[in-house]
């Protein structure tokens, strides 16, 4: 079978989940003998690529040839799905793969089917989050491929039932449900250096919006004073200018630090916190869940969305808007070492439902049902 792996995730995301998801598929897919993948970007600096020695060749040897310059952005674009075009127009794919909602295809697609993974619904739950000009175009996109894709793989359950509510015309068997994994047991025994924090919260990744920041750290704010434990904030970039007044309002200028590390420090960050604590109000699936229990850390997160889905019995769950169970499962998770050890447990065993092999296998499955139905 040969699939056209499209790269536009690749022109925007230098990191981040989709991009992660796409990259770990598509080396598998590569690794496959039975499979020809064919994945036309001309340049891409995305670590997740980088890591697997798989970003583009061809830009490489240009820019060591005399006289060839620099490409901009535009160029990239341009001819990365220029290239994309060519290849469906020659209609020689048996399946298309595109890995975010531009719909730039459609025309010339013709009759190759593409599956469309969904990774949450976050733009048609929260719209108010969401009203940008360039945001109204992405949920316009998404919504055309969506209605138009021959399959739609969903992340997590929640997000097919979140699917199916914005769009109740779809047949359910149209939509296949495949889980997503984490990337960090490579590094797991890479590393057991302790890191000079010995007495920590871990808060991982975007801090805007329905991500909960700000509400994190005004629930939590007294019992990290009494406690004298610090929150580390690693990713989502430097601390915005009202972040810091928030910060400093709350007197946390000395417990509460902005990081950015690689994966394999992240690993250690996870192995020696007290626990991860994760207030999202949604997300499609959330690989920074498995990424701590994979890692021996307890996750402390809300009862919502996918979260159950992922975390299972290793979750320590508390209610949004109860600052009060928020802090009691901190006390808890910090005093009481049998509860602790027994979640730790619970969060390896969880972390080991789930490989990207396995997310492999079901994409895999998908991608084949729309090329023989009967499969």
């Amino acid at each position: 079978m040969k699939i056209l792996f499209d790269p536009q995730v690749y022109f925007w995301q230098q990191y981040g989940g989709i991009s992660r998801y796409c990259t770990e598929i598509y080396r598998l897919l590569k690794n496959d003998k039975d499979l020809k993948v064919l994945f036309p970007l001309f340049e891409s600096n995305n670590i997740h690529l980088k890591h697997y020695g798989l970003q583009p060749k061809l830009y490489e040897i240009l820019v060591k040839l005399k006289g060839f310059k620099r490409v901009t952005s535009y160029d990239n674009i341009k001819w990365s799905k220029n290239k994309v075009l060519k290849i469906l127009k020659e209609g020689k794919v048996d399946v298309f793969v595109p890995t975010y909602y531009d719909t730039y295809f459609l025309e010339s697609i013709g009759d190759i089917p593409y599956v469309l993974t969904v990774h949450d619904m976050i733009y048609e739950l929260y719209p108010n989050y969401f009203n940008s000009d360039s945001d109204s175009v992405i949920r316009e996109h998404k919504r055309t491929l969506i209605k138009n894709a021959n399959k739609i793989i969903a992340v997590s359950q929640n997000t097919k039932r979140d699917l199916i509510k914005f769009f109740p015309e779809i047949n359910e068997n149209k939509i296949d449900v495949v889980y997503l994994s984490q990337s960090l047991n490579k590094f797991c025994n890479n590393s057991n250096k302790k890191n000079n924090k010995s007495k920590y919260l871990l808060f991982v990744g975007n801090r805007s919006l329905y991500k909960n920041f700000n509400y994190l750290i005004i629930s939590i704010s007294e019992w990290l004073i009494k406690n004298q434990v610090d929150l580390i904030c690693l990713g989502g970039g430097a601390f915005k200018n009202e972040e810091k007044i928030l910060i400093k309002k709350l007197s946390l200028e000395n417990l509460v630090y902005q990081k950015s590390v690689k994966d394999y420090e992240l690993k250690d960050y996870y192995a020696n916190a007290i626990s991860f604590v994760f207030p999202s109000e949604y997300e499609g699936f959330g690989i920074p869940i498995l990424e701590a229990m994979a890692c021996g850390c307890p996750v402390i997160l809300p009862k919502l969305s996918s979260f159950p889905e992922v975390a299972g019995d290793a979750g320590i769950y508390f209610e949004i808007g109860d600052s009060k169970s928020l802090t009691t499962m901190l006390s808890e998770i910090l005093n009481n070492v049998e509860f602790r050890n027994k979640k730790v447990e619970f969060g390896y065993k969880q972390a080991m439902r789930f490989s990207w092999e396995k997310t492999k296998e079901g994409c895999l499955k998908s991608y084949m049902s729309v090329v023989n139905p009967c499969f």
